[in-house]
C-alpha cells in the first residue's frame, strides 16, 4: 500500500474492489490529504448550495465563491455522509492555490459550524496538520476574502488532535491564534512565516508551548531570544528574515542550562554577518546544532566572515554538525557599479581561514561562500580528502568576482573527487589554465559529481577543458556559474565556451 500512496487511481480500484481488506487502508490514503474545499462539497447534496465566478488577477485562473442555496438551508444531514465515510480520515488540511478553485464564503462557513454546534475539528477530528493558504503574490487580490475564512475553516478542521499549524498570511489575529495556543496543547510544528513581529513577539511571549518542536518566524527581536531560549522542546528554528539585532541578552541565555538544550536546525537569512554573529552569542557553548544555515544580504569584509567561522567552532559541538552554511553578498546591491576584476593580479586583502572547521569531522555539506572568498590551499585540500569522506556538498566559491589566484590546479581536484567519493556538488576554485585535455586520475570518472560550480576558478584553453572535465574525468557534470551577480569577467567567457563545447547551450547559475 506504501508504493500506491501516490496512485489515486490505482488506491480508487483498490477501493472499489470491494474485498474489505484493501477498502479502509485505500480510503484512508485517498482522503488523507484535504487541499481544496472539493472532496468536502462534493459529498454534500447539490441543492444546499450555489457559486458565483469571482473577477481574478491572472487570466488563467477562475475562482468561484460557494454559497448557501437561498432555497434550501443547510442541515446536519447534509454532512452525515462525509461524517461517517470521510471526515476521520483526514490528516492532513493544506488549502492550496489552484488555477481552478472554490472557495466558501463566509456564510457557508457559518452554517457549516452551526449545524456542527461550533465543535472544534468537527470535520476533521483526527486532523495532524493544518496549513493555510499562502500569502503570496497570486493570493494579493483574494486576501481579504482569504482573511474572512480562516477563523471558521480552522474552527471547523482543526481540533485538539492537530500537531502541526502553519499560518503564512498577515492577518490580524492575535487574540484568536492566543486561543488556539491554548486548545492545542500538544502542538509541535508552528509556522508564522508572515505575521509581523508584534504579532509573533505576542504569541512567543505569552504562550509556554511545552510540546512546540518546529518554529517558523517571519522576524526576531532580542526580547524574544530568551523566551525562544526556554521552550523546552524546541529542535528547529527558522527564520525568513532577521535585522536589527544587538545582543543584550546574549550573556544571561549563553549562560543558562537550559538555554536552547534540543536545538538541533537554526535557519537564519539576516541582513548582515554582525546580525549572524549577535545570534549566534546566544548559543551555550556545545551545543548540539545538526543544521547551521546563516546568509547575509550585504556583503561582508573577509574579517567579520571568518569572525563568524571562529564563533561557529567555539559555540558548536564538535560531533553533531553535519550541515554548515555560511556566506554574505546573497542580495547583491542593485545598480552597483562592477568592478574591473583581473583574477591574475596580486589580491593584498585579508584572506578567510577555513581551518577552524576542520574539528567538525562528520560534515555531509560545507557551503562557505563569501565575497572575500575563502582560501583553499593544497594542504587544505589535504585535510578536505581526508577528513570528509562523507561528504556531498562543498561550495567554496566566492559571490563576486575578486583577485586573488586561486591556489590549488587540477590534481587537487581529483584529490577531493577521490577523497569524497559521495560528492554531487562541488565549488571549489581552481587554476585550470595548464589543462591539455589528457588529463586522468586513476580513481575516476567521478560518475557521482553532478554540478561543478566554476565562479573564481581560471580556464584558458575551453575545448581542452571541455574534454578534461567531460568526456573524461566527470561524463555526468553540469557547470554552474555560481556569483550571485551577474557580474561578467573574461574567464567566465571561457567558461561559457567550455559550455558550449560541451553542447550544453549556456552556463548555468
Amino acid at each position: 500500500m506504501r508504493e500506491l500512496r501516490s496512485d489515486k487511481k490505482a488506491l480508487l480500484a483498490l477501493a472499489l474492489s470491494r474485498r474489505a481488506c484493501f477498502f479502509d487502508p485505500a480510503m484512508d490514503k485517498l482522503w488523507e490529504r484535504m487541499d481544496s474545499f472539493d472532496p468536502l462539497l462534493s459529498c454534500m447534496p447539490g441543492d444546499v448550495w450555489r457559486e458565483e465566478q469571482q473577477h481574478t488577477m491572472f487570466s488563467n485562473s477562475k475562482r468561484f465563491l460557494v454559497l448557501p442555496n437561498e432555497e434550501r438551508a443547510i442541515t446536519s444531514p447534509d454532512l452525515a455522509r462525509f461524517h461517517r465515510l470521510y471526515a476521520h480520515r483526514i490528516k492532513y488540511f493544506s488549502l492550496q492555490q489552484k488555477s481552478f478553485m472554490r472557495i466558501l464564503s463566509l456564510e457557508f462557513l457559518e452554517s457549516l459550524e452551526a449545524i456542527t454546534a461550533g465543535q472544534f475539528g468537527a470535520l476533521a477530528p483526527r486532523l495532524q496538520s493544518f496549513a493555510w493558504i499562502d500569502d503570496g503574490p497570486r493570493a494579493r487580490g483574494e486576501r481579504p476574502l482569504y482573511e474572512q475564512q480562516f477563523r471558521p475553516t480552522i474552527s471547523l478542521f482543526a481540533g485538539d488532535s492537530v500537531k502541526s499549524l502553519y499560518l503564512p498570511h498577515k492577518g490580524d489575529h492575535e487574540r484568536f491564534l492566543h486561543g488556539v495556543a491554548t486548545r492545542l496543547p500538544h502542538l509541535e510544528n508552528l509556522g508564522l512565516t508572515r505575521a509581523d513581529l508584534d504579532l509573533a513577539r505576542s504569541v512567543i511571549a505569552t504562550t509556554l508551548w511545552p510540546n512546540l518542536q518546529s518554529l517558523k518566524l517571519r522576524n526576531l527581536s532580542d526580547d524574544m531570544i530568551p523566551h525562544l531560549a526556554a521552550f523546552p522542546r524546541l529542535s528547529s528554528l527558522t527564520f525568513r528574515f532577521v535585522k536589527d539585532i544587538f545582543g543584550q541578552h546574549a550573556q544571561a541565555v549563553s549562560k543558562s542550562p537550559t538555554s536552547f538544550q534540543r536545538l538541533e536546525e537554526l535557519i537564519v537569512p539576516c541582513d548582515n554577518l554582525h546580525t549572524a554573529a549577535k545570534i549566534l552569542q546566544h548559543l551555550p557553548q556545545l551545543t548540539g546544532i545538526r543544521v547551521l544555515n546563516l546568509f547575509a544580504h550585504a556583503s561582508a569584509s573577509p574579517l567579520v566572515s571568518q569572525n563568524i567561522i571562529n564563533i561557529v567552532h567555539d559555540r558548536v559541538d564538535k560531533s553533531t554538525l553535519k550541515t554548515l552554511e555560511l556566506g554574505d553578498n546573497e542580495i547583491p546591491e542593485i545598480g552597483a557599479e562592477p568592478e574591473d576584476v583581473n583574477p591574475l593580479e596580486v589580491h593584498d586583502q585579508a584572506v578567510i581561514d577555513m581551518r577552524p572547521l576542520f574539528v567538525f569531522p562528520n560534515l555531509t555539506k560545507l557551503i562557505l561562500r563569501f565575497e572575500g572568498r575563502v582560501r583553499v590551499t593544497p594542504d587544505e585540500v589535504a585535510v578536505i580528502a581526508s577528513l570528509w569522506s562523507n561528504l556531498e556538498h562543498l561550495d567554496l566559491c566566492g559571490t563576486y568576482p575578486i583577485t586573488r589566484r586561486p591556489s590549488i590546479d587540477y590534481t587537487h581536484l581529483f584529490q577531493v573527487a577521490e577523497g569524497c567519493p559521495k560528492l554531487h556538488t562541488l565549488g571549489l576554485p581552481f587554476d585550470a589554465t595548464g589543462v591539455t585535455g589528457t588529463e586522468t586520475c586513476s580513481a575516476g570518472p567521478f560518475t557521482r559529481l553532478k554540478d561543478l560550480r566554476v565562479a573564481g576558478s581560471l580556464v584558458k584553453y575551453p575545448a581542452c577543458v571541455a574534454a578534461f572535465f567531460f568526456r573524461t574525468n566527470f561524463p555526468n557534470t553540469h557547470l554552474v556559474h555560481g556569483y550571485n551577480s551577474f557580474e561578467i569577467d573574461s574567464h567566465w567567457r571561457r567558461w561559457i565556451e567550455v559550455a558550449r563545447a560541451l553542447e550544453l547551450h549556456d552556463l548555468g547559475w
